[in-house]
């Protein structure tokens, strides 16, 4: 009928997220979640109850519930382990990257910024996607001609990790790509955009072959939700018994307007606000990274999981909308967490 689809689903099904009975206290996971049958995320969301439960009898109903489900309990064993052996890859291609840096450019000690465009330059075969240019290892460095840069701009998408970024001419980036996506960029030209997707296909990264071909806006909008609202299974089980407190994830207030009574963040956006927020360093004052490392979360014992709950709790729409607001009035080639900087600490 031509009717956008939240719209006809709406018609079809009625509030999603809203208008059912509130209870008193979080109910038994399969009186809630009928349709249950995996034991790891039954047991993970009981977990859960039992903790909110506990919460509600001391302090009565939280006026809204901000969550962040830990991977150790969204991912099957299997899952994890494989986690686990590519962490343990890029960790060794890192040191393969620093040793390379060292013997070609005598640097040594590299920064974070000089490992990763040692590793986008291994990833692109030290050509520029975009312009198919050549480039030469030791001219990353330093005055380069090639800028990091963002598949999808951080004004549209607030994402600076490695799966967001390649390498890209510098004339290039901030004259024909600029602010937008690989699509918006290239796709009048349709040689040259399929020579720029035979290029990234080489990546063997299907995370960033999908970047690039986002083409339609609902696509991107699409693709940034699934991204900064974690949607994943475990999670939106989780958000669906914690909305029953409110009678829905939407809480109907008695004017009969709603508002946003749960909210599930993404590790992705945790990451970026603790370190932009500065809280990382509070955790190396305490105790050095074991691995040595000058940026990212020390895990040298389990105090990461409480400053990681700080973040979540100061995480909503509003914040992930500053971290895009922020992105979009610095320039594109800024590198590193310095674009976020306008982002004002809580």
């Amino acid at each position: 009928a031509g009717v956008a689809f939240k719209t006809a689903q709406k018609e079809v099904y009625g509030e999603r997220f809203s208008g059912q009975e509130p209870k008193d206290f979080l109910p038994r996971v399969h009186e809630a979640l009928p349709m249950l049958r995996n034991p790891a995320v039954e047991r993970a969301v009981t977990e859960m109850r039992k903790v909110v439960n506990a919460i509600v009898r001391e302090y009565g109903n939280p006026y809204e519930i901000r969550l962040e489900m830990a991977r150790e309990l969204r991912k099957p064993r299997k899952e994890r382990e494989a986690i686990t052996k590519t962490n343990r890859n890029r960790q060794r291609e890192r040191e393969q990257a620093k040793a390379r840096i060292l013997q070609e450019c005598g640097i040594q000690n590299p920064s974070h910024d000089d490992i990763e465009k040692a590793l986008l330059f291994e990833e692109c075969g030290g050509r520029c996607p975009y312009t198919d240019r050549p480039i030469e290892f030791g001219a990353l460095f330093g005055d380069s001609q090639f800028d990091v840069e963002h598949i999808i701009p951080r004004s549209r998408y607030p994402d600076d990790s490695f799966q967001n970024k390649t390498l890209c001419y510098h004339e290039e980036n901030r004259n024909m790509k600029r602010g937008r996506t690989p699509w918006e960029a290239y796709d009048s030209n349709e040689e040259r955009w399929s020579g720029i997707l035979e290029r990234v296909k080489k990546f063997n990264n299907p995370g960033k072959l999908l970047r690039f071909n986002l083409r339609t806006q609902e696509e991107l909008d699409a693709f940034t939700d699934r991204m900064l609202n974690d949607t994943r299974y475990t999670t939106r089980l989780a958000a669906d018994l914690l909305g029953t407190l409110y009678g829905g994830r939407d809480e109907t207030l008695a004017d009969g307007t709603k508002r946003r009574a749960i909210f599930a963040t993404s590790g992705q956006v945790t990451a970026t606000l603790r370190r932009v927020w500065g809280l990382e360093s509070i955790l190396r004052e305490a105790l050095a990274s074991s691995n040595g490392e000058s940026r990212g979360k020390p895990r040298t014992d389990h105090r990461h999981h409480a400053i990681d709950a700080i973040v979540v709790a100061l995480t909503n729409e509003t914040t992930v909308k500053l971290l895009s607001t922020a992105a979009a009035r610095a320039p594109e080639w800024q590198f590193g967490s310095r674009v976020f900087r306008p982002i004002e600490s809580p």
